[in-house]
């Protein structure tokens, strides 16, 4: 137990110092490593760290989310004002931010990979540490590429620059970053190392499963635009469990309470985010034409949004509270094989999957949408994409995917005391910029301006 305290106190440490700040400390070791199974299964259970601390933060720079000129005013939070309009320094108040949190938990799964191979646990207790370290730790490599490296393009991305891939947990090592397709590689070759290592089930919804693999899998090459490896991948995911929760059943409780329960049936694996002030039920506003795109008899639009005099906050979490659900779930997984589908021609087969999900998601006057029409068929799963994703991080991955199309691409203005802010489509700023102190300490090679 002291040791298990000890490497927690070293941890935080590391977390809240920055990750840049954590590279050059030199703890006393031998107070810290792990020697013992229960030992890393302790640090593997940690869910505020292995299933906490994922950035929703960019949610708060997507055309889901407006945020009133009064309250922006009076955010204490630099980051929360930056992102909100696209300001290039979005980290400059604190050293603590979604850089540093995912590179923890980089550090934190080099360090059980390492001592899982010395400790030497039974083959199945060493086959069970080592997938479930390789989701998380790609699981976080995935997340830090969607803020600071660039879209997947096939034809740009082995010279596209990627993130660190930091693979050891000596906190000495210099972080060098890699390409895009380096990055890319590398996540889904420990991801698929991971799904014949993982077991099928779990006992505990945060604990990573081969389902849970399947579904990450089909989130990035989705994000990819491999659209054939997704619908495989989505396919694979669903075999496994199918079940959509009928909104019909849920208690939707007063305008204050959160009616989607944790861990509910559609919940393949569970993650939250880290909280920013700009996503919180205070400040945080639904954009008024999303709002207005649910119908009345769509049960999301009273599941989903607490009125605001006027205005609406976000209470769809399938945290179950004020918590942002950042994890993969079988709602997500049915868009993708639909959106999928409909991009290979699979026109028919991609409608009895949209209104599958859409069945669940209103009252008894569900009518089945239809149409023989490719592009309308796809608008409208991707439409209902984004009314069904609220929240979990993911607009804003779907945003730098979605904008290389015309049909699709989209410019977000702010309006904040008359000053207009643009977000235009495939912009720079879709790449954040990487913390200052981390350039500075390393001297890795900063996204473009």
């Amino acid at each position: 137990m002291i040791r298990y305290t000890l490497i927690l106190l070293l941890l935080l440490l590391f977390t809240f110092s920055g990750c840049d700040d954590y590279l050059d400390v030199k703890p006393d070791k031998s107070l810290v490593v792990p020697t013992t199974v229960t030992d890393l299964r302790a640090l593997l259970y940690n869910n505020s760290r292995m299933n906490g601390w994922y950035p929703s933060l960019q949610d708060g720079a997507t055309d889901n989310q407006f945020v009133a000129t009064e309250n922006w005013q009076n955010f204490s939070s630099l980051t929360a004002k930056n992102i909100y309009i696209w300001n290039d320094d979005v980290f400059n108040d604190s050293e603590t931010n979604e850089w540093s949190m995912m590179y923890a938990t980089v550090y934190t799964c080099n360090l059980i990979l390492e001592q899982v191979e010395k400790i030497k646990p039974t083959p199945v207790e060493k086959n069970q540490i080592e997938g479930e370290a390789l989701f998380f730790r790609s699981f976080a490599f995935y997340n830090i590429a969607q803020l600071w490296a660039k879209p997947y393009n096939k034809n740009t991305a082995q010279t596209d620059l990627g993130i660190p891939l930091r693979l050891k947990s000596d906190i000495g090592e210099k972080s060098l970053r890699s390409t895009v397709e380096e990055t890319y590689t590398k996540i889904i070759g420990d991801l698929k190392r991971a799904e014949m290592l993982l077991s099928a089930t779990a006992p505990y919804r945060t604990t990573p499963t081969k389902q849970a693999v399947y579904g990450l899998l089909a989130r990035i090459y989705l994000s990819m635009e491999d659209y054939s490896q997704a619908l495989s991948y989505a396919d694979t995911c669903l075999s496994y469990s199918n079940t959509l929760l009928d909104y019909n059943t849920l208690t939707m409780g007063t305008a204050t309470s959160f009616p989607i329960p944790r861990y509910n049936v559609e919940v393949i694996y569970h993650a939250n985010d880290f909280g920013r002030m700009i996503m919180n039920v205070t400040n945080g506003r639904i954009d008024n034409d999303l709002y207005n795109s649910y119908e009345g008899n769509d049960l999301r639009k009273t599941a989903f949004f607490r009125s605001r005099s006027g205005t609406y906050s976000f209470r769809g979490s399938y945290d179950g509270s004020s918590t942002w659900f950042t994890g993969i779930s079988t709602n997500e997984i049915y868009l993708i094989k639909a959106e999928c589908e409909a991009r290979i021609g699979s026109i028919s087969v991609a409608l009895t999957t949209i209104n599958e999900l859409m069945k669940n998601r209103y009252n008894n006057t569900f009518s089945s949408f239809s149409s023989d029409n490719t592009e309308i068929v796809l608008r409208y799963i991707l439409n209902e994409r984004r009314k069904e994703l609220i929240w979990r991080g993911l607009r804003w991955s779907d945003l730098r995917r979605l904008n290389k199309d015309s049909r699709f691409a989209k410019t977000i203005t702010r309006d904040i005391n008359g000053t207009i802010y643009t977000l235009e489509p495939n912009s720079l700023k879709y790449v954040l910029l990487i913390p200052r102190s981390v350039i500075i300490s390393n001297g890795m090679q900063q996204n473009e301006r």
